[in-house]
């Protein structure tokens, strides 16, 4: 029994093992700027294959122990002066998912003040199958925005609200869809009499919308909506007072 368990876990393993094609090379190019256009230099840029298909959670943390190393980076480097990055890499056999991540975390170079970019299977990318040219990355700033709750009634009504907004991983998934992943984050809290003021920060890139959405209520409902908020440098602060 335990011999077949054995044959078995290694047969499982050696079939998740990436092959390499012998002097073959792939060339991968491409842009990394910033919101206003202005080119980012020093971004880590790395290309991994995989021959099995990664969940949204797997390739956001590539760090996590897996079971089965089924996963290989093959090429990195970063971008020059001028945003501009190009990587040379071997040649993975069979239909492998080639993925290029751009400012992962815990990277050589990473800056904690940009988001992370996956691009998702860039073999489906207009190619020659031997160069890519991956899309232009932009990559905002991260920047604090600032939820206050302010109390200035005085009765028993209590405020039910949630915060939404994107994750700090962006994915180009070309399979599914062209623009950023719709993964969200969530703040929530309830407010009552004896709170005065709130105040809550939440990391999130220049560019994105915030979504608040809020129930006051006294037994039954009373009022509810949504605010969208456009977070910038100048509108980094939503208050919200009942």
């Amino acid at each position: 029994m335990k011999v077949t368990l054995a044959l078995i876990v290694l047969f499982l393993f050696s079939s998740c093992q990436l092959v390499y094609e012998d002097n073959e090379r792939l060339f991968f190019k491409g842009q990394a700027e910033g919101l206003n256009k202005e080119a980012i230099a020093g971004i880590p840029v790395e290309i991994y294959a995989s021959n099995t298909p990664l969940t949204v959670f797997e390739l956001e943390d590539l760090d996590s122990n897996r079971f089965f190393d089924d996963i290989d980076l093959i090429g990195k480097g970063f971008s020059n002066s001028d945003g501009s990055y190009g990587i040379t890499t071997i040649s993975p056999q069979g239909e492998a998912i080639l993925l290029g991540y751009l400012n992962r975390f815990n990277t050589v170079n990473y800056n904690p003040q940009k988001p992370t970019l996956i691009i998702y299977d860039l073999s489906t990318i207009p190619n020659d199958k031997i160069s890519y040219s991956m899309p232009l990355t932009t990559l905002p700033d991260i920047i604090p925005f600032q939820i206050r709750i302010e109390r200035s009634t005085n009765t028993t009504d209590t405020l039910v609200f949630t915060a939404e907004f994107p994750r700090l991983t962006r994915i180009l998934n070309f399979t599914t869809n062209s623009g950023q992943s719709n993964y969200k984050e969530f703040l929530g809290k309830e407010v009552h009499l004896n709170t005065e003021v709130l105040n809550d920060t939440v990391n999130i890139v220049q560019g994105d919308t915030l979504l608040f959405n809020y129930t006051i209520k006294n037994r039954t409902i009373i009022s509810s909506g949504r605010a969208e908020i456009i977070v910038s440098p100048s509108t980094n602060e939503y208050i919200f007072e009942f």
